[in-house]
């Protein structure tokens, strides 16, 4: 028996149909001629060729001698695939790096809505932060002056700059963020890795903002990881470079729970095998500073969201069991690492930040001091484990404090910071955090 189906349409339909293909059409319209391409920025033009002020022109790779103050600002471009938008870019930054001495190489990786144009807001407030540093370097009673070599990474962070329409760019740009860092990244770190290992008058420091630090991180943690392997049973840890900043990280908590689970085994097998309450027996600087805003709601909030509608409601979670440093069993649940960002995830935290002044520096006097000399142990400090430790940093007036939740003195840090040292997601050039790092990095 042959049934035939007739399907009619109204037109009351048949118009409604009409209206919303139009909705559709206007929608893809805005979406193609609002999307930002994925091209160089930066390329070495005759203006940046002129011999006197010879690389100021917005358009160069390389920014210098554009101000009074001794720091340049370099361009590395990276596009959706992870690959360099130009090798010949590329190039040109390492070898002026490598031709540098007593140098600090700063390395900015951006977040989302942004990108390596001139007027980019990001880029302009990673200046401001060099100039600032080359003016206290500048003032310091040095014989030999250091220089700051800031490198500006690229990447399509903002994919649609259509307000709004934008805000839908979330799950595409967080998964390019792991495609950048997981590419040719790689190979500019460490060949500036290896220049400053060569040189020891030079320093390296890697800030990552927001979907930034998960380029950086994920760019960096296998690096980490292996590092700390292979250095641990020296106890002199090693990570990459002088130090790896995030800020602010627009990452979930599970890419970190790797390093958290081979900081708490070694330290509690170590131990055992040692015959000491610890194995991270002496105060440790960080390798890894992962620094988040109480107050920083785009990933304490929005991000989840995002990630709850993302791939993580049709993956597979586990309760997942370990046994922390001090033999205890803890469980976590995989489905909540992987929807809260690594900041604000309370498990894995293991520093406070705060400020025992909250007036807004305007300079900074960092010095010099020793390590050891700054931690302080008071009544709640644990005599034995040395865990519940703090610093007062003098001169950016805050307080870091160990909240015994990690090893003493593990090399990665995840660290909530007050709301007057970082007030929200963007606000992070503000002098006091500036200045809490520069006394870390100085600190021996």
């Amino acid at each position: 028996m042959n049934t035939k189906i007739k399907i009619s349409l109204t037109p009351n339909h048949d118009k409604a149909i009409k209206i919303n293909m139009k909705y559709i059409i206007a929608l893809c319209i805005i979406l193609i001629v609002g999307c930002k391409s994925n091209h160089m920025f930066r390329r070495d033009t005759e203006e940046c060729k002129k011999p006197q002020k010879n690389n100021c022109a917005e358009s160069c790779i390389i920014r210098s001698d554009c101000t009074d103050y001794p720091y340049t600002l370099s361009f590395v471009e990276i596009d959706d695939q992870g690959h360099f938008q130009s090798r010949a870019q590329l190039n040109k930054v390492i070898k002026f790096i490598k031709s540098q001495d007593h140098q600090d190489i700063v390395i900015f990786i951006h977040g989302w809505h942004c990108n390596a144009q001139p007027d980019d807001k990001s880029l302009k407030n990673f200046e401001k932060m060099l100039k600032s540093i080359s003016q206290r370097y500048e003032t310091q009673n040095e014989k030999i002056k250091r220089k700051i070599n800031g490198i500006f990474v690229g990447w399509r962070g903002e994919s649609i700059p259509v307000k709004l329409i934008n805000i839908a760019t979330f799950w595409d740009r967080k998964d390019v963020s792991i495609e950048v860092g997981a590419g040719s990244l790689i190979e500019l770190l460490v060949r500036l890795e290896n220049i400053a290992k060569n040189n020891n008058k030079c320093r390296l420091i890697s800030i990552g903002h927001s979907f930034g630090a998960s380029v950086l991180f994920s760019a960096t943690k296998n690096i980490l990881y292996q590092n700390f392997i292979n250095s641990f049973e020296s106890n002199e840890i090693s990570g990459f470079g002088d130090l790896v900043i995030l800020i602010n990280p627009a990452f979930e908590a599970i890419p970190y729970a790797p390093l958290r689970d081979i900081t708490e085994e070694y330290a509690r097998e170590y131990a055992k095998k040692l015959n000491t309450a610890t194995i991270f027996k002496k105060p440790m600087k960080p390798k890894l500073l992962i620094l988040t805003s109480e107050s920083d709601y785009a990933t304490r909030l929005f991000f989840k969201i995002g990630r709850f509608f993302s791939s993580t409601l049709f993956e597979n979670h586990n309760e997942i069991k370990r046994i922390d440093r001090n033999g205890n069993i803890q469980k976590f649940s995989q489905r909540s690492m992987n929807i809260n960002a690594i900041g604000h995830y309370k498990p894995f935290q293991t520093h406070t930040l705060k400020s025992v002044d909250p007036i807004q520096l305007t300079s900074c006097n960092a010095m010099p001091a020793k390590w050891d000399d700054m931690i302080e142990y008071d009544d709640t400090s644990d005599k034995t484990s040395k865990e519940g430790w703090s610093i007062l940093f003098p001169a950016s007036k805050l307080r870091l404090r160990h909240i015994k939740n990690s090893p003493a003195f593990s090399p990665y840090w995840v660290v909530v910071v007050d709301k007057n040292v970082i007030p929200g997601h963007n606000e992070i050039y503000q002098v006091n955090l500036n200045c809490f790092i520069e006394e870390l990095l100085l600190a021996r």
